[in-house]
């Protein structure tokens, strides 16, 4: 493959890796604005790709906070 093709074949993974990270938490990018998100950030959302969203109920409203201590907490 030439070095071209690299190219190309490396900014189509990449591009389905962003496809597939906007696609995984859809709700979340349907209702936050993203224009303040610098560009750089946002040419590296494959990195969220293994992320979930996380949003308080209304029978749970510390749901977000309990999920980071938790997550914090098994950190290392």
């Amino acid at each position: 493959m030439s070095s071209n093709g690299v190219i190309l074949a490396v900014n189509i993974v990449r591009l389905i890796e962003n496809l597939n990270s906007i696609n995984t938490n859809l709700d979340f990018w349907k209702y936050h604005f993203i224009d303040d998100i610098p560009q750089n950030s946002l040419k590296n959302i494959h990195l969220l790709q293994n992320a979930k969203a996380i949003s308080s109920t209304d029978n749970d409203l510390a749901k977000t906070s309990n999920e980071y201590v938790n997550l914090f907490s098994k950190s290392k």
